[in-house]
This record gives C-alpha cells, sequence and structure tokens, in this order.
C-alpha cells in the first residue's frame, strides 16, 4: 500500500499517484498517521515526516521507501530508519523557487524600511525623510550553495547585488561572484548587507552562527534564516535584536516549532517572524507530489531514485 499522509493532501493528489501505479499499488490518503487502523500495510509512506516516532516505525513492518515533502530529515530517527535499511528520499530542491521568493520578500521588507511605515500608517503620520535604501549595489552572503542558495543567488543578479557564497570546499559556482569556505566566515562576515542561511542541519552546521559570529555584522546588516532553527543559536539572536545591534532579522524556523507563546522572540523589534513558511505556497504539495511520481517509476523499476537522504553526511 502507498500512503499519502499529509494534512494539505486531497484526492487530486491521490488520483495523480493512482494514475502511474498501474494497478500495482493500493493508494491511500491520511492527514495524520494516528488516523491510519493498520500501518503494516504500508509499503511507501509520502509525507512530511514530522510526527512519525520510533513506536510508529515499529508498527510499519512492511515499509520499505519513505518519500519526503521536505528537504531535510532531520526531524526522523535517523539511526532507527538507517537499521532498518529504510530507503529514505527527500524533496531537495523541489522548494528552491518559492524559498528564494521568500528571500527577497523579506530583503525588501527590510530595505524599503516596510516595518517602519506600517508603524506610520497605524499612527496616521505623513512622514518621508525616513528614507529606504536599496537593494541593487548591496552585497549579499549565502551560507549554502545547494539548489535553494543557487536560486537566491541567481535571482540576485536581477537586483544587480554582489553575491558571495559560502560552503564546506570553496569551490566555484555559477550566480556566485565569490566563493568562501565555512572556516573562512569571520573574513566573510562583515561584508554582509545581508545574510541568508540555507544550509542543512549537521553536526557541523549545528549553531554555526552565535553571539561570535554576529558581532562581525555591520549594523546595518540583515540576517535571514530560511534553513533550519538550530543553524542559529537563538539565545545570541535574541541579544542582537534586543540591543538593536543589525538592523534586522527574518525568521521562519527554530528551535522549537510551533514557536512557544512565551518565547521573547514574539515581541522583539526588528524581527519579522513567520511559521517555517518560506517553502508553503499554493504549488508546495503539488511539486513535491511531482518529486514522489518521478521516484515512483525508479523505484518499481529497481533503479536509483532521486534525491537519497545520505545518513552520513546528513543530508
Amino acid at each position: 500500500m502507498i500512503l499519502i499522509q499529509h494534512i494539505q493532501a486531497g484526492e487530486i493528489h491521490k488520483e495523480r499517484v493512482e494514475n502511474v501505479t498501474d494497478g500495482r499499488h493500493e493508494v491511500k490518503l491520511a492527514k495524520y498517521l494516528h488516523d491510519v487502523p493498520d500501518l503494516s500495510q504500508i509499503e511507501i509512506l509520502f509525507t512530511y515526516g514530522k510526527e512519525i516516532t520510533v513506536e510508529m516505525f515499529n508498527e510499519m513492518t512492511n515499509l520499505k521507501w519513505i518519500q519526503l515533502s521536505s528537504t531535510g530529515f532531520d526531524h526522523l530517527p535517523k539511526d532507527y530508519v538507517r537499521n532498518k535499511g529504510i530507503i529514505v528520499t527527500t524533496s531537495k530542491g523541489a522548494h528552491a523557487e518559492p524559498i528564494a521568493e521568500y528571500a527577497f520578500s523579506t530583503m525588501l521588507y527590510f530595505t524599503r524600511k516596510m516595518d517602519r511605515f506600517l508603524e506610520l500608517q497605524k499612527e496616521k503620520k505623513w512622514h518621508r525623510l525616513d528614507f529606504p535604501t536599496e537593494l541593487a549595489g548591496s552585497t549579499l552572503v549565502i551560507l549554502g550553495m545547494g539548489h535553494i542558495g543557487k536560486e537566491i543567488a541567481r535571482k540576485a543578479q536581477a537586483f544587480h547585488m554582489q553575491t558571495i557564497g559560502v560552503n564546506s570546499s570553496g569551490a566555484a559556482s555559477e550566480f556566485f561572484d565569490s566563493v568562501y569556505r565555512i572556516v573562512q566566515l569571520a573574513e566573510v562576515l562583515p561584508k554582509a548587507d545581508y545574510l541568508i542561511l540555507t544550509l542543512p542541519l549537521t553536526n557541523q552546521t549545528y549553531h554555526l552562527i552565535g553571539q561570535e559570529q554576529l558581532s562581525l555584522l555591520k549594523p546595518t546588516a540583515v540576517v535571514i534564516n530560511a534553513g533550519r532553527g538550530e543553524l542559529m543559536d537563538e539565545s545570541a539572536a535574541i541579544k542582537v535584536l534586543q540591543t538593536n545591534r543589525i538592523r534586522g532579522m527574518a525568521l521562519d524556523v527554530f528551535h522549537q516549532e510551533p514557536l512557544p507563546q512565551d518565547s521573547p522572540l514574539w515581541d522583539l523589534p526588528g524581527l519579522l517572524l513567520t511559521p517555517h513558511m518560506a517553502a508553503m505556497t499554493d504549488r508546495f504539495l503539488d511539486r513535491s507530489i511531482d518529486r514522489f511520481i518521478k521516484n515512483y517509476q525508479l523505484y518499481v523499476k529497481g533503479e536509483e531514485m532521486i534525491d537519497v537522504a545520505d545518513f552520513t553526511i546528513g543530508y
């Protein structure tokens, strides 16, 4: 059985998958895994994967393959899945377009001082002396040069921005004016007008951006995290915003999600906060199903699938 488990999934998605199975697999829909009466029937699971526990995995005795609608797989019990020999494929790159648009919407929000103009609108004040800045000519530093980072850099060319990429190797890549290695981060950060995090979460990237790194930024810099919450030390981010040390931040991802109501992040000045929505548009699920269908066709042929999760390197 193929189970499509996703809160946004509907009959149209089920029909799309059924059309390519040629009767090989029964296809079922579920909003939540705990709604499924017999998990042992699942051979193939399409899911975001956030809610799956080890106990649920223990009931999925016939599970062979998980297709994630997400790019990362750090939310899965990786050791368990690897030891069971379950194949995991991701939607790496499928959501580069909407995340890149999110990045530019947040950069323009700060560049055009929309936070200030929203305040003036509420106060019914006509004030024209607080001039915005421009993206053109500014320096964009992108941590992570995969599909998402590359798409952001490609769009940055249209805005006439200087693009600096940061990766583990320092290897040059299309759309980046220059590239540095992660070990050169201290050299790169003072150059950034905008710093965007699109890295996967690994042992090496956990809290890559902390108090020391944030202290190297210009007072006018803006930080955008569209990768994983744990890439940035939240306590350091809170301190920086409380002291107005930089222009602002846009955070789409957090250590704990949903973000607790008592988190100080809700009320910080200079923070644009979104609830892990950077990739979410009305086309999100269709893109993920596209990837699933491609992989299903490879799966039934016994061929290597696209974007198989590498548990060794973590992405």
